[in-house]
């Protein structure tokens, strides 16, 4: 089904498809054939959450996508919290201050 191939393709690894859209198939498709909207809009919305936690891991440390779709929940917006920028230097403004702590 077209949603299940353009959910994958959001996803940043390539690895546990088969296991991964088995779960995926469960989540979103209803019984008539029909697709669970909100489900697959909640999907997509835990992968860009997660493609932001990525940006700066090594590609090995990214879950596969069968991993990920045991736990996408966990990304979701309201209780997604981002890891902070290690690259991310704290700026000293002029009063002395730190400026963009994190």
């Amino acid at each position: 089904m077209e949603i299940l191939d353009q959910i994958y393709k959001l996803y940043p690894r390539k690895r546990g498809k088969t296991a991964g859209m088995k779960t995926l198939k469960k989540l979103i498709l209803m019984k008539d054939g029909g697709v669970n909207r909100e489900a697959a809009d909640a999907v997509m919305l835990a992968i860009q959450n997660y493609k932001k936690d990525c940006e700066f891991k090594n590609g090995d440390y990214i879950k596969h996508f069968s991993t990920f779709m045991n736990c996408w929940e966990d990304y979701l917006e309201d209780e997604f919290e981002e890891t902070p920028n290690p690259f991310l230097l704290p700026e000293v403004g002029i009063d002395g201050e730190y400026v963009n702590v994190q």
